[in-house]
């Protein structure tokens, strides 16, 4: 890789692109929820856009053959009669108290203009290495962020209480919209000029991994609806990117 890396991975990550939240009404019990959360959680492996392979924390987690994040929620559930649900990180890089590792089969275009894929944990350290030439943009266009962040938090007044139940769903990056807002180049790149309404064409990267997310992003949709919930778009801080995607996912 040159000092100049690949300027045609406009993409960028450390900003809420896109989101979604699934709202469930009180009254669904642990074992449902449970088995909401294996749909979810097999739905992500399925379609390779979320894979949960090591938590943090008091309850960590780390995948193992025939062990995985559902498997080790409903151990949870049944030797503790603990109830953990999506707890999710915002973040990728490592803390005090661990790492929060999910993995998604991206694709990104290498120096030599050819597509490579393969899975991806942080987002930001794989754009460091093709975006040298902006090495000191990296805290802000560069931030160290999964693919996908899904968490759905337990109300504070449990599940037992009736609680209601949000099921939280986030990019914190472009790399899955066939047309980015380029925030690390200037008016117009060197090598490629912005289309007319100023976005650049990042459709050789989201048709190999946009369909796979859709199809995760409804099949959650799914899960929500069929308990009762209703499934939404959400706020974020890049408006540019709302009439790009509903609440099925993001318009190739």
């Amino acid at each position: 890789m040159s000092q100049h890396g690949n300027r045609h991975n406009h993409w960028f990550s450390g900003r809420t692109c896109a989101a979604w939240a699934g709202r469930l009404p009180p009254g669904a019990g642990p074992e449902r929820l449970l088995g909401m959360a294996r749909a979810i959680l097999e739905a992500g492996a399925r379609e390779q856009v979320w894979r949960v392979l090591e938590t943090p924390g008091a309850h960590a987690f780390r995948a193992a053959p025939g062990f995985t994040y559902a498997d080790h929620l409903e151990r949870l559930w049944r030797e503790q009669g603990l109830l953990l649900l999506l707890p999710g990180s915002h973040g990728a890089a490592p803390t005090e108290a661990g790492v929060w590792r999910a993995a998604a089969r991206l694709a990104w275009l290498d120096e030599d203009d050819t597509v490579h894929e393969g899975d991806v944990e942080d987002v930001g350290l794989l754009l460091r290495r093709l975006r040298p030439d902006h090495a000191e943009d990296a805290e802000r266009y560069m931030a160290r962020v999964p693919p996908v962040s899904l968490w759905a938090p337990l109300p504070r007044s449990g599940v037992a209480a009736g609680g209601p139940l949000t099921v939280h769903l986030e990019l914190e990056t472009d790399i899955w919209f066939p047309r980015v807002v380029g925030m690390m180049e200037d008016e117009y790149a060197d090598d490629l000029p912005p289309e007319a309404d100023g976005l650049y064409d990042n459709r050789a990267l989201a048709e190999r991994h946009t369909p796979r997310l859709n199809r995760f992003i409804d099949a959650v949709r799914e899960q929500v609806l069929a308990e009762g919930g209703a499934w939404s778009t959400a706020e974020t801080t890049m408006p540019r990117y709302a009439p790009m995607y509903d609440e099925q996912g993001i318009h190739l």
